[in-house]
């Protein structure tokens, strides 16, 4: 009886290969022959940065909990290696890394050979395998995270457990800073919806002095200075959260 592709790897390593699924029930498998890499760039959670100088995704993993939006931080980890049928053709995919420590994307296309041995088109550049995609047929249908496994579950958080195992607080410290900085992103958007409701409301009223809550209101705004409106916004999250601390 002849051995399904995936089968032949897991029989040559059963120990080191790890067989999963994607959404469309085509098969992966992650070669853990190899040991993973936490570089330098590891060291920092970044959001929309170069995949070649960053070392994380932030994408919507199901079953995972949101840590940015709702988004989780998946890790790119130097030697991450998966096989893969895609179409016709049988396909490697690896994540490598340069002498600088950023990282560099290796595919090999093997056309219809089962066995990953005679590779027909490879390609190693900084480009997060987009020259694959352009090479693969129904260009653009294809998502290049669905081939990594990075939408399944348990392969993100063996990923994530390899970090973890090198810097342990820090996706807890990146959820903690970037739930600061959204703190004050959500506080402008709701503040500038707000501005255009009060002048809409003046404008409806036709009131001649432009009065609300004891204050002029005009199209320019009030003029204050950054360390005033900082001010402000801390004041503002001070009351709040006494008004949260007594309703408590």
């Amino acid at each position: 009886m002849t051995l399904h592709w995936s089968e032949r790897l897991l029989t040559h390593n059963p120990n080191k290969y790890y067989l999963f699924k994607r959404k469309n029930r085509s098969i992966l498998v992650r070669d853990n022959t190899r040991k993973y890499e936490v570089l330098p760039l590891h060291a920092e959670v970044g959001i929309g940065e170069s995949l070649a100088t960053s070392g994380y995704l932030d994408i919507k993993v199901n079953g995972c909990e949101p840590e940015y939006e709702d988004r989780t931080w998946v890790p790119i980890l130097p030697r991450y290696t998966i096989f893969t049928k895609v179409y016709k053709s049988f396909v490697q995919l690896s994540i490598e890394k340069n002498i600088d420590n950023t990282l560099i994307f290796y595919w090999a296309d093997y056309s219809g050979d089962e066995t990953f041995t005679n590779v027909q088109y490879s390609s190693r550049k900084p480009d997060f395998f987009a020259s694959l995609i352009a090479r693969l047929p129904g260009e653009g249908r294809i998502s290049m995270l669905d081939l990594l496994g990075f939408h399944d579950k348990n392969n993100v958080e063996f990923l994530r457990s390899i970090i973890n195992a090198k810097l342990p607080t820090i996706f807890k410290d990146a959820k903690k800073n970037y739930a600061i900085i959204n703190k004050g992103i959500t506080l402008k958007r709701s503040y500038k919806r707000k501005g255009i409701a009060i002048l809409d409301d003046i404008t409806s009223s036709n009131s001649a002095n432009n009065i609300m809550s004891g204050m002029t209101v005009s199209q320019e705004g009030l003029s204050m200075d950054g360390l005033s409106v900082q001010a402000l916004a801390v004041q503002f999250f001070e009351i709040k959260n006494e008004l949260y601390r007594v309703k408590k």
